[in-house]
């Protein structure tokens, strides 16, 4: 019944008020408000209801049991593939331990080589000591029976007769000479990470998108990696540096393995500093110099591209600072390769427009200064517009970003040779924002993956040593804005250093 008009029924729907009225309310209340008789409404509303059970049933509640379905499938399938995972680790272990007992049965047979040869020659030299022994005790005995039991003259004839031997014994004749042998076992390096690689790893496979995620792998793609946020700060700029031009791009970024850092950020920059992962300044140098790039060698020295001055400049552990060689172009990025050469990025311009003459590179120096080879052409095509940061990979790839015009570039890798292996120039999938591929930095894993930070839609994607994509690593919904440097420290600490001056530190499995 009406509220309000307590006699009437309520046979209207008003739409305005999507609420039931009666006959008077609508002629009052409600005049002009757009009404159907309630039973008209009720009918529509009910064909929508039956429509709309019939495709939930027909729809979502089907997707339901196939996926309930499904799960139970991948549960049976689970115990089964469990069992033959369980049993290739078994079987890896057994293979494993059937080597080491190999390797141990050949030492065990070089040991006892080398035991026979030790007492060969050990049982040579007591030969020739019993033979000198028996030689000398004869000659003694048989004096000692002149001596005693002989004549004058008998006495004077020996004494002739043995004077040099005596002679010989006296003054220390010579002995056969015995060189101490022994047979030691020296322990190779088994340190657990090594065995770990040695004997495998563990990996979880996706087929279908992955909706909870802190690593944003692409679909179907392997989702062996973790990433976690560990530190977030900003790039404290020194109060008494009065040079800051409010630039505070993170361009130059090398990470150590005591949980510090040496940056440089804002591109006019001359200031070389060491942070700590917590965005503590620890030092800060003048290099007297524009810095473009910085990376660590393998002694703890710090070596620095200067661009304008067409130099690398070295920071020894003492802070000394000296240039260390000339360049003919522009020096960008650097790299040190596993031979402990030098890989230089250099330009003979800054811009990406290329002439028939324009020189655009990578070299390889040596530790002396000496150019051991240079990486240009691949055949008749140029291989860089204009070469950026370089990375050399585990299986000796030379890994570089190269910028083709303002905001966009690619990842080219060549062999150790220089051979054009293959070009990356993007993926945008998987919720990036479909920009330009715009990389900056770059680093490589341990297995040989390599990470490129795209700063135009915000990323870092992941790519196998073949050049195939596995996914972006980390995205904006991840916190990233504008990523740029990249370092991986021995530690497993991935370093993000981004064009506003704000650094993120992650622990990278």
């Amino acid at each position: 019944m009406c509220v309000i008009h307590e006699t009437e029924e309520r046979d209207y729907y008003c739409r305005k008020c999507q609420s039931q009225i009666c006959k008077l309310c609508r002629n009052e209340e409600h005049k002009g408000h757009r009404t159907r008789p309630l039973s008209a409404f009720v009918n529509t509303k009910r064909r929508e209801l039956l429509e709309a059970v019939d495709n939930i049933k027909k729809g979502y509640l089907e997707r339901l049991k196939g996926t309930l379905s499904e799960v139970t499938k991948q549960v049976e399938e689970m115990s089964c593939s469990v069992e033959s995972v369980l049993s290739a680790v078994m079987e890896r272990a057994e293979q494993l331990k059937r080597e080491i007992d190999e390797i141990r049965d050949q030492l065990m047979e070089d040991i006892k080589s080398k035991e026979t040869t030790a007492l060969l020659y050990l049982e040579k030299v007591k030969s020739v000591l019993n033979t000198q022994l028996l030689a000398a005790g004869s000659c003694v005995q048989y004096i000692q029976n002149v001596l005693t039991l002989g004549t004058d003259r008998d006495v004077f004839s020996v004494s002739t007769s043995v004077d040099e031997q005596f002679q010989e014994m006296q003054n220390g004749k010579p002995i056969a000479d015995i060189e101490e042998t022994k047979i030691e076992f020296e322990a190779g390096d088994l340190r657990t990470e090594l065995l770990q690689t040695g004997f495998g790893h563990c990996m979880m496979r996706s087929s279908g998108p992955q909706r909870s995620r802190s690593v944003s792998f692409a679909v179907g793609k392997t989702r062996d990696l973790s990433i976690q946020l560990v530190a977030s700060f900003e790039y404290a700029q020194d109060d008494a540096d009065d040079e800051c031009t409010g630039d505070e791009s993170v361009h130059a970024l090398a990470s150590t393995s005591t949980g510090e850092a040496w940056v440089c950020c804002g591109w006019e920059s001359t200031l070389l500093t060491l942070i700590d992962n917590t965005g503590n300044l620890v030092k800060q140098i003048d290099i007297e110099a524009r810095i473009d790039d910085v990376t660590k060698t393998e002694d703890g020295c710090i070596l620095i591209s200067c661009l304008r001055d067409y130099s690398v400049k070295k920071l020894d552990k003492n802070l000394e600072i000296s240039k260390l060689f000339k360049m003919p172009f522009y020096p960008r990025g650097l790299a040190i390769s596993a031979d402990g050469g030098l890989l230089v990025c250099m330009t003979d311009e800054y811009s990406t427009s290329v002439l028939k003459d324009s020189r655009r590179l990578v070299a390889k120096y040596s530790e002396s200064g000496d150019l051991i080879k240079s990486f240009e052409n691949d055949g008749n095509r140029r291989l860089f517009t204009r070469p950026y940061r370089v990375k050399e990979n585990i299986n000796g790839d030379i890994c570089v970003t190269d910028k083709t015009s303002m905001g966009a570039g690619r990842l080219v890798v060549l062999d150790e040779d220089g051979n054009l292996k293959y070009i990356y120039e993007g993926n945008t999938s998987n919720g990036v924002y479909g920009r330009s591929f715009s990389p900056a930095g770059l680093c490589c894993d341990l297995n040989g993956r390599i990470l490129v930070a795209d700063s135009n839609n915000h990323s870092i994607h992941i790519l196998d040593k073949s050049g195939q994509f596995i996914g972006h690593l980390l995205t904006r919904e991840d916190g990233l804005n504008c990523p740029h440097a990249l370092s991986l420290d021995p530690n497993g600490y991935l370093w993000v250093g981004d064009e506003n001056g704000c650094f993120k530190i992650y622990l990278y499995l």
